[in-house]
């Protein structure tokens, strides 16, 4: 059985590919026709843009080259028409100033800064380095009107040609059905462990690494979406609610993994099959969440309720704790779900309904 979501990867990333080749070629004409100073600033300026995945990263590294490249060649000139002029020992200051612009850009990751560095490297070298440079103000007008250039050619292209292909809509829902596929392993492992002797320490550490990169990219992603074509303030405050309950799902993750690691499940508070029961809802619930996204209403409060109010005069004991924490997890899913049902105008979950 093919995989739907490679399949659809492949279409798209052809798309894009589709996409940033016709801008490189439009930049190549567009130099090549009006034979423009330093014309190759524009072609690279374009393959810089689609080295990115996502629409929002294109654009926002778009906005953070223009940027880049201004105070780039504000500094480059100020520095040799002023500084470096009046005194050649200001240039003993360059191993500083560029220690300091990638300490910066180490801290804070932010593009523009490395745009900076970049830009300033050129002319600057050119002017220390060579027997007859070139012009400097030309210079750096050139490379400003070429990077301007080269953004429009880049940002047209990716707005208008398969103006969909590089949305990250699709990896992002992908993503977070495995973060919750991943929550539905990781209650299945931790009820074996809890009901019988045997120790998958490891295979529960791998899917705790994998809980982890998943919420991580899910991050990278959310980052620039405003910068999108589908970008709505709902989607955006759906990925809000779903970094909010990540937290309270790893909490409860946490204290599971912390009984197992101590204690066995105490079959005179709960029998085992009803525990494997309960372990099993909310397995398959965390397994199959596009379906409750789509309309599945169901709700495992009652079983829940009643189980704890049952064991209640036992709430010491780590079995009751556990059955807490999967009523909690159960909780933190329907509360997701009917948000954002409500969100999408459609029905919540029920709060007592059976399946």
């Amino acid at each position: 059985m093919k995989d739907l979501y490679i399949e659809s990867s492949r279409k798209f990333f052809f798309q894009e590919g589709i996409c940033a080749t016709i801008a490189f070629l439009i930049a190549i004409a567009v130099n090549y026709i009006f034979k423009l100073s330093h014309g190759y600033w524009l072609v690279l300026t374009v393959a810089v843009m689609f080295a990115m995945p996502y629409q929002g990263m294109i654009v926002q590294r778009s906005i953070d080259r223009m940027i880049g490249t201004i105070f780039g060649l504000l500094f480059s000139f100020f520095f040799l028409s002023i500084l470096a002029y009046s005194d050649y020992r200001w240039t003993y200051l360059l191993p500083l100033i560029y220690f300091l612009m990638y300490y910066a850009f180490y801290l804070s990751n932010n593009y523009a800064i490395m745009v900076v560095v970049m830009v300033t490297y050129v002319p600057i070298l050119l002017a220390l380095t060579a027997q007859d440079s070139m012009p400097l103000f030309p210079t750096l007008m050139a490379r400003l009107y070429n990077t301007g250039l080269g953004i429009i050619i880049a940002l047209v292209c990716e707005y208008t040609i398969f103006r969909y292909a590089s949305l990250s809509t699709k990896d992002t829902k992908y993503h977070t059905r495995q973060y919750f596929k991943t929550i539905g392993e990781l209650v299945d492992l931790c009820s074996a462990c809890f009901t019988s002797k045997i120790n998958f320490n490891k295979i529960i550490a791998e899917d705790l690494r994998k809980m982890m990169v998943t919420v991580t990219t899910i991050e990278s992603l959310y980052i620039n979406i405003r910068h999108e074509l589908d970008y709505t303030s709902d989607k955006e405050a759906i990925l809000n609610r779903f970094f909010y309950d990540c937290n309270k799902i790893a909490m409860s993750i946490r204290k599971i993994t912390t009984i197992i690691v101590h204690e066995k499940i105490d079959v005179t508070i709960l029998p085992k099959d009803k525990f494997q029961n309960l372990t099993s809802m909310i397995s398959i619930k965390f397994g199959n969440i596009i379906k409750y996204v789509y309309g599945k209403t169901d709700s495992c409060k009652q079983e829940f309720s009643e189980v704890i109010d049952s064991i209640s005069r036992n709430f010491t004991s780590p079995t009751y704790s556990y059955i807490f924490e999967l009523a909690e997890l159960n909780r933190i899913f329907d509360d997701f779900i009917n948000y954002v049902h409500e969100l999408r105008g459609s029905k919540p979950l029920p709060v007592n309904k059976d399946k």
